[in-house]
């Protein structure tokens, strides 16, 4: 089985026209409706921060459970608690991953993971260029994970602010990374594809009428969620309430992985 996860660091989805038709429509809307597959409207992170999202997201469990509890600058997975990399790398396959190195101190990964496969990190001012030298080297195996952190959007939202003007850019360079990927990888050669991000944001004028209790609502704990599984064809919206938590059962299942009664996520 080949998987493939996209990442977009606190890419917010009701700014997106594919969760919000008062939204116009950009690049990246386009893209997603052109593949296919499922966007899941109503999911969210209980942790709406990278590292501790990224922990629910391996270990299927809450931050309470998981020991990734404490939020930047640790990533601590509980070494005793199984994490869906690790469960794939000791079954033979092979994990590829490409991230920012911000993204690889922080640690988006459980540690000590041991499998073949080419690991690279790359500064903020070279992302295109690091994503196609990246794609040029890797060779993806049939049993493979490969992890692309498309940290564009990020990186803009932080140069030219968290606002209205600046999302255009930081739109168009997200969805620059994500074509590269789609035509370059050509999806429809890998069995599933997901594509998320860990938490949203507050624009700046939105953070002056609230008070900081309310910083951590919808616009921060509603995350992206895109699955493409291959035959896809057509965009499906699924509106029921979902979790980070819930990539973890569904990517074993789908695998035909045992997996412990004790995760939270369904």
């Amino acid at each position: 089985m080949k998987i493939l996860f996209l990442f977009v660091d606190q890419l917010r989805s009701n700014l997106l026209n594919l969760y919000n038709d008062q939204v116009k429509e950009r690049g990246f809307d386009r893209s997603i409706k052109n593949i296919g597959g499922t966007l899941f409207t109503n999911c969210h992170t209980p942790a709406p921060n990278t590292s501790r999202s990224f922990g629910c997201l391996w270990s299927g469990k809450y931050p309470s459970k998981n020991g990734c509890h404490i939020g930047y600058p640790g990533f601590d997975l509980k070494d005793d608690i199984d994490n869906l990399v690790s469960m794939f790398t000791d079954t033979g396959f092979s994990f590829n991953y490409l991230v920012s190195a911000h993204e690889e101190i922080v640690g988006l990964f459980p540690k000590d993971i041991k499998s073949e496969g080419i690991r690279r990190s790359y500064l903020s001012t070279q992302p295109e260029d690091a994503l196609n030298k990246f794609i040029d080297d890797i060779k993806i195996s049939d049993d493979s994970i490969t992890f692309i952190s498309l940290y564009d959007f990020y990186v803009a939202m932080n140069r030219y602010g968290y606002n209205y003007k600046a999302l255009d850019t930081c739109y168009e360079l997200l969805s620059g990374g994500y074509n590269i990927v789609v035509n370059r990888l050509n999806i429809e050669n890998f069995d599933i594809v997901v594509t998320f991000s860990d938490h949203g944001y507050k624009l700046d004028h939105e953070k002056g009428f609230e008070p900081f209790y309310k910083h951590s609502n919808s616009d921060r704990s509603q995350i992206f969620l895109h699955i493409y599984q291959k035959g896809d064809n057509e965009l499906k919206r699924n509106d029921k309430f979902c979790s980070i938590l819930d990539i973890f059962p569904t990517l074993a299942n789908l695998s035909d992985m045992v997996i412990n009664n004790d995760i939270d996520g369904i």
